[in-house]
């Protein structure tokens, strides 16, 4: 959740910090129900949709957030 917050309100400086050179490790602690994407009939959460829909730029669910920072490593050749 605290990743989430963070991102809505300072999305350029998590940018920045993923595609530094100098980052080495990322360490999250995160409980089972953070890696959920589906409901229990097999559907999408919505926030899960929304991630989808939306695209990186816009991400709110953990693993999304995670994906669109790598993204940007990637796109700035540090990887």
């Amino acid at each position: 959740m605290q990743v989430r917050i963070y991102f809505l309100h300072h999305p350029h400086r998590l940018k920045t910090i993923f595609a530094s050179k100098s980052l080495q490790i990322v360490s999250f602690t995160i409980t089972e129900k953070g890696y959920a994407l589906r409901k229990a009939d097999g559907t999408w959460f919505p926030f899960v949709e929304a991630d989808i829909k939306n695209g990186p730029d816009k991400a709110t669910g953990a693993m999304a957030v995670l994906v669109a920072m790598l993204y940007e490593r990637y796109k700035a050749g540090k990887y």
